[in-house]
């Protein structure tokens, strides 16, 4: 690791950029149609935080889009779907920056639920042990996990990468914190 001499002190590379704490339960849905009641629970969490929800990233036979959306436009539309019982296969929401401009890097917050697993990503700063608690909680109210991690990255890298692969040598920063207990 790279360290710089500043004024008699040493100041590593890792600690001039921020980290984002990501919390990783894999396994399998426990059902396939409660998209909408997880989808508020979700919102409930950001605005619990002081997070506004954004934008989100749908995936899905009839969510074809590829690109993050405007939550502000796109929510109506969203709801209308899961109330018609059209499931999407994977969801990511966030609270983008203000000025952001790459949404994988540039987010104070993201939960991610696909088919195999759901991901919050929060700022190290944003972190105590009650509120992984709650986020560990929300988690398993949907998902029956076969294994479950918290880790940290670099804010320069996509966290979501290793909660997609569970390849850890994708990340150039990941560090292992701890197991999640999974029932």
């Amino acid at each position: 690791m790279f360290s710089l001499k500043k004024n008699l002190k040493f100041i590593t590379i890792d600690q001039k950029m921020g980290r984002k704490i990501s919390y990783t339960i894999w396994g399998s849905s426990k059902s396939s149609n409660d998209w909408l009641e997880w989808y508020e629970d979700v919102k409930l969490f950001f605005h619990s935080l002081e997070y506004e929800l954004t934008h989100f990233g749908i995936t899905g036979d009839t969510y074809n889009s590829g690109k993050i959306l405007t939550f502000s436009r796109k929510e109506k539309e969203f709801i209308k779907k899961l109330e018609s019982r059209i499931y999407p296969a994977c969801v990511e929401c966030y609270s983008l920056l203000p000025n952001y401009q790459t949404a994988m890097f540039d987010f104070n917050m993201a939960c991610i639920r696909s088919e195999s697993y759901i991901s919050i990503v929060l700022k190290k700063e944003d972190t105590s042990s009650s509120i992984e608690k709650s986020v560990i909680e929300l988690e398993k109210k949907y998902i029956i996990g076969t294994k479950g991690e918290i880790y940290s990255t670099s804010d320069k890298e996509v966290p979501m990468i290793y909660a997609e692969t569970g390849d850890a040598k994708s990340l150039d920063t990941y560090k292992f914190i701890k197991r999640i207990k999974v029932d």
